[in-house]
């Protein structure tokens, strides 16, 4: 089993602002994702299905930095998406780890409120298509379960 210190636990609240490009932001800069992706995630992250996201940046280094030796994907330092976490404040819910981060003490409730005004407005995307990806996910998860238990 792999074990970090608590630098990594820091490291991954590091971000308080989205990045440069990140989806979740509100001035034109963002990062284009597929039609339904932003409302795919944040319906994850809503029906808890996903406990986090991660900053893309720091997911997909250039020059295979989250590679080990052997060409396996061995992230070393990995942050929590300030956008994703700034958009689920607005929607009125922290995602799983940063419920744990602020339960924890390791950062504070309003951590991401400089965020705010970079993101997009929650309210500004296909509600349907939220409440449809949480129900999808749920479902998931639930199927998920009933395969581990051997439950038909």
């Amino acid at each position: 089993m792999q074990t970090r210190d608590c630098k990594d636990v820091d490291a991954q609240f590091a971000r308080k602002k989205p990045c440069v490009d990140c989806p979740f932001r509100n001035d034109g800069k963002a990062l284009k994702l597929a039609e339904g992706r932003l409302e795919s995630i944040l319906g994850g992250l809503l029906s808890q299905a996903d406990g986090t996201f991660h900053c893309h940046e720091t997911v997909y280094k250039e020059g295979n930095e989250n590679f080990d030796a052997n060409g396996n994907y061995a992230p070393t330092e990995i942050h929590q998406c300030a956008g994703a976490a700034s958009v689920m404040q607005k929607l009125g819910q922290d995602t799983q780890i940063v419920q744990v981060a602020m339960r924890m003490g390791i950062i504070k409730h309003d951590h991401y409120e400089k965020s705010h005004p970079l993101t997009i407005d929650p309210n500004a995307l296909d509600r349907e298509a939220i409440h449809k990806s949480i129900s999808q996910r749920r479902e998931e998860v639930v199927n998920q379960v009933k395969e581990k238990l051997l439950i038909r």
